[in-house]
């Protein structure tokens, strides 16, 4: 997940009062807690966020999550959050300034799963609603990928199904674990023919949240 570690400008600001507890006056200050990326965690990744209070020192900063972990990066005043259930989280940051006074604040987040991928055959992305070919082949295996995600998430496809038609045979059926093609699926490849169709069904992935996804099935025809 390189991407993750490129910490970005900030694009969810949120600004709250100091609170003194030994003071009966409220003083005006910023709090900042800043996502890095977007303003929602999501589960199975690193999200990082930056924090700072005014007239605190970051050393003297504390940061906690109400569910999940949250632990510093090798930068000064940035975390990683990481999430496990759908909903709401809060984020507490809490420190002492020069003069010894606690000031603390809370931001509320929401916390999503990772969208679903897209099943892909080389560079080709399989469409349920359709059948198409530039390439003429079917390539070594079959992907998934999360396309405009703001993470660098991968995808594993733990197996599918692939019906193989071609006029005047009968349907093979082959089934797959894993990503790559099977040895039988491949020799079928190897001799393949304009108008030769592969359906592709049952597509089981898992991502970085563990959740387990069925994609939709599509098919992949042979076309000059």
């Amino acid at each position: 997940m390189k991407n993750i570690f490129l910490f970005t400008t900030s694009v969810f600001l949120l600004f709250t009062s100091f609170h003194f507890n030994n003071s009966s006056e409220n003083i005006e200050g910023l709090v900042a807690i800043s996502t890095d990326k977007v303003n929602i965690f999501y589960i199975g990744v690193l999200n990082p966020i930056s924090v700072a209070i005014s007239g605190v020192p970051i050393e003297a900063t504390k940061v906690s999550i109400s569910k999940g972990i949250v632990s510093p990066s090798h930068i000064k005043g940035q975390y990683y959050v990481r999430v496990f259930e759908v909903g709401k989280v809060m984020v507490y940051l809490e420190g002492k300034d020069k003069q010894g006074n606690t000031v603390w604040s809370s931001s509320e987040f929401r916390v999503k799963r990772i969208p679903g991928p897209i099943a892909v055959l080389g560079r080709i992305a399989g469409h349920p609603f359709g059948s198409y070919d530039r390439t003429r082949t079917i390539g070594r295996g079959l992907l998934a990928i999360l396309e405009d995600f703001d993470f660098d998430v991968r995808f594993e496809a733990l197996s599918f199904e692939v019906q193989y038609v071609r006029q005047g045979e009968e349907i093979k059926t082959f089934y797959n674990e894993g990503s790559a093609f099977s040895p039988e699926i491949l020799k079928v490849g190897d001799d393949i023919q304009i108008g030769d169709t592969y359906h592709f069904d049952k597509l089981r992935v898992i991502g970085p949240d563990s959740l387990i996804r069925e994609l939709p099935s599509f098919t992949f025809t042979i076309k000059e």
